[in-house]
């Protein structure tokens, strides 16, 4: 048996970055116990998971036929489900039904533990009683004799004082414990983070073969986290990536879009990746390259466009899988014509203005000044506004009301959203929305940039008198956060003014809190 035999994985790009903080700091120390892991499943962290999952990590697609089997457990497309992806068998610890491996998206009190790669995994958490539970795989099909390699990712965190979880990994022809006769892993230490675990076996049989994953800790850890499982022969690269990449829309003015676009090696030796061709409006950056069993590389695809409407075009991989010796991606992109205007005044009381884009910014008929219509950001995602481009004039300023307000899921109504929970970022753009500079910022962690806890409007006017001459966009920016971890806020905006006015104006377009 192979005991303690998994590395931390190795990525680069965005999936590093997502796998840096899937445990939030304090986890990573050992004390993921006391940060209180819970399954996403409760009614009111459905909607919250589903647009959450926007800014996941790509989920891998099985491009290449050489794994015999592959899961990144994120089939299930129902929100509220906890079941496994079809043919994933679970059997729960005797005598204790509750006591069973799940799949979905877990939450510590820091916020979301991320995937490796989609947004989902099988997961068994602690209990009072010790585990005894096992989880199944489909069937994939072996010849006695012949060698396979099992990988996976593993995730395993005991409460950081004396309990660990442990884990027995093993296969056979069957789905029961019975039948689980291939002695592989055995872990019974914390892996401190994501890990990438391999082991290679010989079949014993010719026919359907299972892999068993045995949850044997004892009460009161924390939890075992698995993804990403894949079996394949031996010293076999698989090429997995989306054949798709849409940019984000942007104006035909800005400067060219890069975006990251990530490769997963599910195979059992290194993947070698370059490229071949592509449409003349793309560059790819970071190839040629070489990914290593397991791993998960983010490369950069340029595009440099200028005509208004819809890009589409393409580029072409060449790999060493000899599944998936070449692969072509379909690049698209919406080129939006930039609108500009002088100075504007925008009370939002019938629509949301449509020379404006954001990503979940709406409209509020009820919340704004004097009970008119009003712009309403959600915390519930990372959402943004930006404004149409403004010639700023040679006097300009900048002048918005806002506040905050949350829903109260349990009690119903609306709550003040408290100083602690308040976020707010404006920012202007002065160069064609390629970069944007804070010139307004609520963020309770900077004592100067906290705001009062209250239900009313809060002026602001600033000068922007550095900017005058110049063409600028707005952009207003509330980060995922939530209310006592559990209720979203909303920035409510109204009357907001920006440029050099041309006139002065009247008592009357003054609004009254």
């Amino acid at each position: 048996m192979n005991k303690f035999n998994f590395k931390t994985v190795a990525v680069t790009g965005v999936a590093a970055m997502c796998l840096a903080s899937s445990l939030c700091g304090a986890a990573l120390s050992g004390k993921f116990h006391a940060l209180n892991l819970t399954p996403q499943g409760k009614e009111h962290f459905m909607a919250q998971q589903k647009v959450v999952g926007v800014n996941a990590p790509r989920k891998a697609n099985v491009n290449s036929s050489t794994p015999l089997l592959y899961e990144d457990f994120d089939e299930n497309e129902s929100w509220g489900s906890d079941e496994l992806p079809s043919g994933w068998v679970s059997v729960a610890t005797p005598g204790y039904a509750a006591d069973k491996w799940e799949c979905g998206t877990l939450y510590t009190t820091s916020g979301r533990v991320a995937a490796p790669s989609g947004e989902c995994y099988a997961y068994i958490l602690t209990q009072l009683n010790a585990h005894d539970a096992w989880l199944f795989s489909p069937a994939f099909s072996t010849v006695a004799g012949s060698n396979y390699v099992l990988t996976y990712r593993l995730l395993m965190v005991g409460d950081g004082d004396g309990v660990t979880e442990e884990m027995t990994v093993m296969a056979g022809y069957g789905t029961t414990a019975d039948n689980m006769t291939i002695d592989l892993q055995h872990f019974d230490t914390d892996s401190n983070g994501w890990a990438y675990a391999t082991v290679t076996f010989t079949a014993t049989e010719t026919g359907d073969c299972h892999i068993g994953f045995h949850a044997t800790s004892p009460a009161l850890g924390s939890g075992i986290l698995i993804d990403n499982v894949s079996v394949c022969p031996p010293h076999t690269p698989a090429f997995s990536a989306d054949d798709t990449l849409t940019l984000e829309d942007r104006y035909d003015k800005d400067a060219a879009t890069t975006e990251g676009y990530l490769i997963t090696n599910i195979g059992s030796s290194n993947l070698e990746v370059e490229l071949e061709d592509a449409s003349p409006e793309i560059t790819v950056l970071g190839l040629p390259v070489t990914i290593e069993p397991g791993n998960i590389v983010r490369i950069g695809v340029k595009l440099d466009v200028e005509s208004v409407g819809l890009y589409e075009g393409e580029f072409t991989l060449a790999t060493n899988d000899p599944n998936v010796p070449t692969f072509t991606v379909k690049v698209s992109q919406n080129i939006n014509e930039a609108h500009y205007t002088g100075f504007w005044f925008e009370n939002f009381d019938t629509q949301l203005p449509t020379t404006w884009s954001s990503n979940y910014m709406y409209l509020d008929t009820q919340l704004g000044i004097n009970g008119t219509g009003c712009a309403a950001l959600t915390s519930q995602v990372d959402c943004y506004a930006n404004t149409h481009f403004t010639d700023l004039g040679d006097d300009p300023h900048l002048k918005f009301y806002y506040r905050f307000i949350y829903t109260d899921w349990f009690n119903g109504g609306y709550g003040v959203t408290p100083s602690e929970d308040t976020y707010l970022t404006v920012s202007l753009s002065v160069d064609g929305g390629a970069t944007f500079e804070p010139i307004y910022v609520v963020d309770p962690s900077i004592d100067s940039n906290t705001r009062e806890a209250t239900v009313d409007f809060t002026e602001v006017e600033l000068s922007l008198k550095e900017y005058a001459g110049k063409i600028g966009m707005l952009r207003f920016d509330v980060p995922n956060h939530y209310v006592n971890y559990m209720f979203y806020s909303k920035c409510y905006l109204d009357n907001v003014e920006l440029g050099t006015p041309q006139r002065a104006r009247s008592q009357s377009d003054e609004p009254q809190i």
